[in-house]
């Protein structure tokens, strides 16, 4: 239904958020990775003017992971 929210606990790269913003409803993804929330944003067209003034959209980045190294991969 047009306007609900979909509430995404693992965001990932971002296709929940694509999707809800193709159907007109509201998203709120949450991310422990930054390195995802350009891909995000690059998927959904978050700097393209054309995204609906009608729908909310939100990342939140939740307990971010402070040890990825510059090969994209955790270190322990």
């Amino acid at each position: 239904i047009e306007g609900d929210s979909v509430l995404d606990p693992f965001g990932g790269s971002g296709t929940t958020m694509k999707v809800a913003r193709d159907l007109k409803r509201n998203s709120i993804i949450y991310e422990i990775n930054p390195a995802y929330i350009e891909i995000i944003k690059d998927k959904v067209g978050w700097s393209n003017t054309t995204l609906d003034s009608e729908v909310i959209y939100d990342i939140k980045i939740t307990n971010p992971i402070t040890n990825w190294n510059s090969e994209n991969k955790l270190s322990w």
